[in-house]
């Protein structure tokens, strides 16, 4: 079984693409769905049980604040490929 990693797009979440990755799913691949902290979720949920709800009036256009994002996303991605990488984690 392959682990795939799936983000969603800007004012979206993990669970808008469900469908999607249950499609992903069906074919053997692991999917992990990822809310990112980075503002580009409607709503997200930390490990700790920590709800965040963003507001999605940022402009779409602009570079410097999508480019803190994609670093943020980057991160938190970088995480996650270390925790599938544990041992025991899979």
């Amino acid at each position: 079984m392959i682990p795939l990693i799936f983000c969603h797009g800007l004012a979206s979440s993990r669970t808008t693409h469900s469908g999607s990755c249950r499609d992903l799913a069906s074919h053997g691949y692991i999917v992990f769905t990822v809310d990112h902290h980075d503002g580009t979720a409607y709503y997200s949920k930390t490990i700790s049980g920590t709800e965040e709800y963003w507001p999605l009036d940022q402009e779409l256009l602009d570079i410097d604040y999508r480019a803190k994002q994609l670093a943020k996303r980057e991160i938190e991605v970088d995480e996650l490929i270390k925790d599938i990488l544990k041992e025991d984690f899979l």
